[in-house]
């Protein structure tokens, strides 16, 4: 029985050993994508900046007074073309970001999920090894235990 019992810790040793280092690999991904989505932190705070100002551009269009801010010389067409073409490019950069936080958060529940594994494999080591503990101290009974034969009291009075 110990040799199964011994080998059992040494399966969950090698198992716990591949998921801690799947684990690290997990973390450097993660901290990579962060990283990655860090470069673009400064260019996120632009975007949402140019999206005040497109935002501010209609609003001045809507109430017939793009020409303020236009000019004379580029007709209502030109002004709404030119806009269209900075949401376009909004857009493409919200997709950008918007896959790299999605790659992020795929890695973080990746981890998470076998952050969770690995402690579950932990707590059935820990659960083992304390099991084959126990049995190294149970009471063997090699004997039955017999009742003494039965004796009638002696009454003194």
């Amino acid at each position: 029985m110990s040799a199964v019992a011994s080998s059992i810790p040494e399966d969950l040793n090698e198992q716990l050993e591949t998921l801690r280092a799947h684990i690290a690999r997990l973390k450097k991904k993660l901290a990579a994508a962060d990283a990655e989505l860090e470069k673009f932190a400064a260019e996120r705070e632009r975007h949402q900046l140019l999206e005040g100002v497109c935002q501010a551009l209609e609003k001045l269009d809507a109430q017939g007074a793009g020409h303020l801010f236009w000019g004379e010389r580029t007709s209502a067409k030109e002004a709404a073309k030119h806009l269209e073409g900075v949401r376009g490019r909004m857009a493409d950069f919200g997709e950008k970001i918007a896959a790299m936080e999605q790659r992020r958060a795929s890695l973080d529940q990746e981890v998470q999920d076998q952050t969770a594994q690995f402690d579950l494999l932990s707590d059935e080591l820990s659960e083992q090894r304390e099991r084959e503990e126990e049995a190294k101290y149970e009471f063997v009974v090699s004997r039955e235990l017999e009742l003494p034969p039965y004796v009638p009291p002696l009454m003194p009075w």
